[in-house]
């Protein structure tokens, strides 16, 4: 009997997309655009569990190696949404990009255990190690931002915790 090789892909964490439009023929065809118009793009989003997703457009010029990226918004259900300007007379190709966002699902889940009174000081330095690890791996400006931020108050303080919650430091970590 042969063992299971461990690196081989077991489906756990999979985010998958489905139905993406605009398409043609199963994407075998060219959508047609001008300068100037927008491409709408819409997908079918979702994975196992209850983690918070998100996407990005990735697009460019077919002649361009460089990937653009325009973010994607849920619309309803597991439908997301997003969009890109053409700008200039080329062959454009776009894929989508989903992962599921640790801190997205760490900000939904503390503020509910927030709401509904729950003792929020372990997950507060949960939220703490989210952001140190996002430091890592940020650039030298953005790290110290984001580190300023978690020494800024005690640590599991309720003040820090407000502060992890702040748009600025989700936008900080995204």
């Amino acid at each position: 009997r042969q063992r299971a090789d461990r690196r081989e892909p077991r489906g756990e964490g999979r985010v998958a997309t489905m139905r993406v439009t605009p398409q043609v023929d199963g994407g075998r065809g060219a959508v047609k655009r001008v300068v100037g118009d927008i491409v709408a793009v819409e997908a079918d989003i979702f994975s196992d569990g209850h983690d918070v997703l998100a996407a990005d457009i990735l697009y460019r010029p077919h002649d361009e190696s460089e990937w653009r990226r325009a973010p994607m918004a849920l619309v309803e259900n597991d439908r997301w949404a997003g969009r890109f300007a053409v700008d200039r007379n080329a062959r454009f190709v776009f894929t989508i990009e989903a992962w599921h966002d640790a801190f997205a699902s760490w900000t939904d889940e503390v503020v509910k255990k927030r709401a509904a009174g729950q003792d929020v000081r372990l997950p507060t330095i949960e939220g703490l190690h989210l952001v140190q690890s996002a430091a890592t791996q940020a650039g030298d400006e953005r790290a110290a931002a984001l580190l300023a931020r978690i020494e800024a108050e005690e640590e599991g303080s309720a003040a820090q915790l407000d502060l992890l919650l702040t748009p600025e430091s989700a936008a900080l970590i995204g």
